[in-house]
């Protein structure tokens, strides 16, 4: 592998680096809200709503997950 090769290959690894703290930036979020819920600080009516919400987000940030590990295999 020559220099410009290694500087491409570190560069993408910064980037996924950011990109999943990110994500783990989204999940703590949704963490927060999980805890909100739980200690019923958010009015019934509307939990079931904001759970599918929640539920969303995670499938999200699961699936972008899964986009940076394809590609980190991919290098």
């Amino acid at each position: 592998m020559n220099s410009t090769e290694e500087e491409s290959e570190l560069k993408k690894l910064k980037d996924l680096e950011k990109s999943v703290e990110l994500m783990t930036t989204k999940l703590e979020d949704v963490n927060k809200e999980l805890l909100r819920i739980q200690k019923g600080f958010l009015n019934k009516s509307l939990q079931a709503e904001t759970l599918i919400k929640l539920d969303k987000r995670i499938k999200t940030t699961m699936e972008q997950f899964m986009k940076i590990l394809e590609q980190i295999d991919s290098m």
